[in-house]
């Protein structure tokens, strides 16, 4: 949201060393666990790499703030994103240059829209991908 300044929909990609370890993904996928449910998020049952936590808008609004997980690539989407991706980086490094505004996720096109009544929305959609496919 515009309360995140320049951080404002930007990506968290996570660096660290435990890939020579052959249980690394379960042990990263704890630690990362152990972080998310400190932060009050909750695995999702339907897709245990999607990540809800209950928020309110400074109007009121009451909403659910969402992670999504891929490894160590984090997506925030919430009206605080920048406060999200702050307290994750403060205790995993973030690599330079790798927090931002993401334009993909897992070969899905994301973008900012206006929609019909005028709100600004996020979108994604398959555009690239498709594209890349049948070139």
């Amino acid at each position: 949201g515009k309360e995140c300044d320049k951080d404002q929909g930007k990506v968290l990609v996570i660096a660290r060393a435990l890939y020579r370890l052959r249980s690394a993904g379960v042990s990263w996928r704890a630690v990362l666990a152990e972080l998310l449910f400190s932060l009050g998020y909750e695995s999702t049952k339907p897709d245990p790499d999607i990540w809800i936590c209950p928020a309110v808008t400074e109007f009121g609004m009451e909403y659910y703030e969402m992670l999504c997980v891929y490894v160590d690539y984090i997506v925030a989407v919430s009206s605080k994103a920048r406060d999200v991706i702050q307290q994750i980086t403060e205790v995993f490094m973030a690599k330079e240059g790798s927090v931002g505004v993401s334009e993909r996720y897992l070969g899905t096109d994301i973008e900012k829209i206006q929609a019909v009544d005028g709100r600004m929305v996020w979108s994604t959609s398959r555009h690239s991908y498709i594209k890349n496919a049948i070139q």
